[in-house]
């Protein structure tokens, strides 16, 4: 009705919810009722916040920046869109569904937009979408195809080989046929099997019999009936195997399949089982090119149907050989990724469910040593995927494990640990972690010391102190060299020098940087290590563009996203597609830039990483930048709040500084502005002094307290700003703008002649607001040579451009 702002699609699996959803959406759009759809999938979604990621897409969509909640319903307001959340059944055990529902219906209110729903759950237990429909709520509870879609679906299956053996039923007698099991799709395809061979009234009494034996209160009753219909037809000797299928969840590869069921030795009844499997529709063949093996996608019912038919006893001594093969299974994976990351990653990709649901059948029968191994071995492909919820809740699974000290296990379990932590953003809790480690090692030079040392210096890294991150890296190289130079020490060596390049380019130290990482390069490129390159060539990038190498930086940031889109590497895909932003961004390419952080944050939300703040935070600086003042507090204030949550101090005190910035230009909130400052300057004073920047807070200070008119206070922080910057051993290479400026100048004091031209160059700083700058360089020509008295007005860049200057001079003299 006109009325119905919101409408919902529910219904078990198999019955095309998704597809239903998406062809309305396509259709809506040709007709004109709306000039957007927004489609949201939350298949297999694992971030914390999913309205995060609706306002994401909805921004990509829109393609407009869409802060928060309050800004997309604006939006919709303008762009009559029809937004559809798809798979709301994986988000019925979050925090998350409420909220998102809520807003929801904010957002189906706003002017002509909509919002449509699908649900395995018919009820979301929510005040606005009730299941008995409102005006403004209405559902469609997905029972069956139509009489007239069924009869025409099924004629198409009876074309299909083989050929019936009694012809075509009559019309009446399919109806009464399709009427006992609901017009369910997927239970017409099964019948449809059975009525190549078998007569309708002979079918139907069957299924009435199977019907009977269903609990009445299952709304799947139907559809388990006639796959037990189905089922039954088959040799003696495949239905005594086939209910060991059940253990799998959604499927698994074929040769898994076959191990667990213990059919290895009988490839005849196998092929007969699985060739009617996939005639009724109950599993499909995917062929995964890249390991050149088959993977066997189950039906949703399938499996639990069939592991209702195993007695307890059964079911343990199947499951023992269900856990045992995934162990292995993801032992392989874990050995080979380095050797072919991208065919290991398309099977672990798939075997993801049944290995987490092996590893913690293991943990849970208390068997320690395998099962820890086993969590380290699959951890690795959560984390690869970005399925942060997943790796932090096998992590603190595995910690509970009792393990004696220094053992592989208590290794294991407590480096996991340690990850999860840092994963999460929480890298002093990471470090206290890898510190136990370390007490609990020997201290003998090993392969798992060298990894605990390296694992110190990220989590230093991460709380802004390069140089302890620094010697922990170095003391990790010291002790890699003592090991025997196989792959693994290898690799890890490569590692660890381009995680020491990181803190070398944090320090302004960029040639030592760039040095390391062609080297960590170079080794990545014998060993064959794709991720490595991907990560190598990323940061090289990260260099280029801290030089102000833009093209440069541009094409080593795209070779890298491109790299970690074929490793199934989201969350570092995000990484460098912000970074590919901050490209665009410096190179004043707006509309690209804004459009590729919000690309990077969707990727970020999606996996529930607060580095999305970041990408927030570069779009504020961005709206700030066009004069968007207002939609530019807004992303600052909300990435201050994902960075504060998640304890970032870092970042939390470069977002206080920038919302300071932005606030001390209304002369109005002065004071509010002085506040945050102040703030993130207690913050940074806690940190390293290069890597949070701080002399721009310093400065930032300094100006407001120069409009407070405290003149005294603004001086003295504008020389703390100009003493710390150039205490950075970076500040010379940032001076590249500077450079024909500084050269003029130069051979001006070398040739009294040339000042004119300095004069010119410097009449067109005013402009720039460089008029401070221009009247220490006329002092400068004068013969003035005193750098404090030069520099006392400056702030720290044009401080920098002075000191560049007066050793010039030096050199020359």
């Amino acid at each position: 009705g006109q009325g119905t702002r919101r409408f919902s699609v529910t219904g078990f699996g198999g019955q095309g919810k998704t597809y239903l959803a998406l062809e309305t959406g396509y259709w809506l759009l040709r007709t004109g009722l709306f000039r957007r759809v927004c489609f949201v999938s939350f298949s297999g979604f694992q971030g914390v916040d999913p309205k995060g990621v609706a306002i994401s897409t909805l921004a990509t969509v829109l393609e407009q920046s869409l802060p928060d909640a309050d800004a997309a319903e604006q939006a919709l307001k303008r762009i009559p869109t029809l937004l559809i959340l798809d798979n709301l059944e994986t988000l019925a055990d979050g925090d998350g569904l409420p909220e998102l529902l809520s807003t929801a219906t904010r957002w189906s209110e706003a002017g002509e937009s909509r919002v449509l729903l699908t649900s395995r759950q018919p009820d979301f237990n929510h005040p606005d979408y009730h299941t008995a429909g409102t005006f403004e709520h209405q559902c469609l509870h997905l029972k069956g195809l139509g009489q007239q879609d069924a009869l025409d679906w099924f004629g198409e299956l009876m074309r299909l080989p083989p050929e019936p053996k009694f012809g075509m039923p009559q019309r009446s007698a399919l109806v009464d046929l399709f009427h006992k099991v609901d017009f369910h799709p997927l239970s017409i395809g099964l019948l449809a099997q059975q009525l190549k061979e078998r007569r309708p009234a002979e079918l139907g009494e069957r299924l009435e019999a199977l019907l009977e034996e269903q609990p009445a209160d299952r709304e799947d009753r139907s559809l388990l009936a006639s796959l037990e219909l189905s089922l039954e037809r088959l040799p003696k000797r495949c239905r005594e195997w086939l209910p060991r299928l059940g253990v799998f969840a959604g499927g698994g590869l074929e040769e898994i399949v076959v191990e667990v069921a213990g059919m290895e030795d009988y490839p005849r009844e196998w092929s007969v089982l699985e060739h009617h499997l996939m005639l009724s529709g109950l599993i499909h063949e995917e062929w995964l090119k890249e390991e050149n093996k088959v993977w066997l996608r189950f039906h949703p019912t399938l499996a639990p149907a069939l592991w209702q038919k195993l007695n307890k006893e059964e079911q343990a001594g199947l499951m023992e050989r269900y856990c045992q093969a995934y162990h292995q299974l993801s032992t392989e994976l874990y050995l080979l990724d380095h050797e072919n990351s991208h065919a290991t990653r398309a099977v672990a990709k798939h075997e993801l469910p049944n290995m987490l649901r092996a590893v913690y059948t293991t943990l849970q029968l208390g068997k320690i040593k395998k099962g820890t191994v086993f969590a380290d071995c699959v951890s690795k492909f959560l984390d690869f995927f970005g399925m942060q919820r997943d790796y932090q809740e096998l992590a603190e699974a595995s910690a509970k494990t009792d393990c004696a000290v220094g053992s592989q296990e208590w290794y294991a379990s407590r480096s996991n640990l340690g990850e999860q932590f840092w994963q999460s953003g929480q890298p002093s809790r990471a470090e206290q972690v890898f510190q136990e480690i370390l007490k609990g090692l020997e201290e003998t030079v090993s392969y798992i010391r060298c990894v605990t040392l390296s694992w110190l210096g990220r989590c230093c890294k991460a709380q802004g102190q390069p140089v302890a991150a620094e010697r922990w890296y170095r003391l990790a190289l010291s002790e890699l060299v003592q090991l025997e130079q196989i792959q693994e020490v290898r690799r890890e060596t490569s590692l660890v020098q381009t995680d020491l390049a990181d803190v070398m380019r944090e320090q302004g130290r960029y040639r030592e940087a760039e040095q390391l990482y062609k080297i960590a390069l170079k080794n990545d490129t014998k060993l064959d290590d794709r991720r490595g390159l991907a990560v190598g060539i990323g940061q090289l990038g990260t260099l280029a563009r801290r030089q102000g190498k833009l093209s440069e930086a541009e094409d080593y940031f795209t070779e890298s996203i491109a790299l970690f889109r074929q490793l199934r590497e989201p969350l570092h895909e995000a990484i460098y597609t912000h970074n590919l932003g901050l490209v665009y961004h410096e190179a004043q390419q707006w509309e690209v830039a804004e459009q590729t952080y919000r690309e990077a944050a969707r990727l970020f939300e999606g996996q529930g990483d607060a580095r999305a703040g970041g990408s927030w935070e570069q779009l504020a600086i961005l709206c700030e930048s066009k004069g968007r003042a207002v939609e530019a507090e807004m992303w600052h204030r909300k990435a201050l709040a994902a960075f504060q949550g998640a304890e970032d101090f870092p970042h939390t005190a470069l977002t206080l500084s920038n919302l300071a910035d932005l606030l001390a230009k209304d002369p109005v909130r002065l004071d509010e502005a002085r506040d945050l400052a102040e703030k993130a300057l207690k913050i940074k004073r806690t940190l390293d002094p290069a890597a949070v920047a701080i002399w721009a807070t310093y400065g930032l200070l300094a100006q407001i307290l120069a409009q407070q008119d405290e003149k005294s206070e603004a001086a003295l922080y504008r020389a703390k700003s100009r003493q710390s910057y150039l205490a950075f051993s970076g500040w010379r290479q940032l001076l590249h703008q500077y450079e024909p400026l500084i050269v003029t100048v130069l051979q001006a004091v070398a040739n009294p002649n040339l000042r004119a031209e300095v004069e010119q160059i410097l009449g067109q700083t005013p402009e720039h607001g460089l008029v401070n700058l221009a009247a220490a360089i006329l002092c400068l020509l004068s013969g003035e040579r005193d750098e404090a008295a030069l520099c006392e007005p400056l702030n720290f860049q044009e401080a920098a451009v002075i000191r560049a200057i007066l050793e010039g001079i030096a050199e020359q003299e």
